[in-house]
């Protein structure tokens, strides 16, 4: 029983989902909207990516924090 249990916990982290996506700027985009369309908030994308203002810049890479 105690190998299956080591085996599963081996193959879950070989895979290693990535904690977070990078999203990349698009002409007309706004930390509102990126927020809303990847179902996060404002303050969470300002938080992950250190933004201390709500100014972003196109071909500016964010990172999307995963909504838990």
């Amino acid at each position: 029983g105690s190998e299956m249990c080591k085996e599963t916990g081996k193959s879950s982290s070989r895979k290693s989902a990535p904690k977070a996506r990078t999203y990349t700027v698009k002409k007309g985009d706004t930390l509102g909207a990126i927020a809303r369309r990847n179902g996060t908030s404002v303050k969470a994308l300002k938080r992950a990516n250190g933004l201390k203002s709500d100014l972003i810049h196109i071909n500016q890479k964010l990172t999307i924090p995963r909504s838990k």
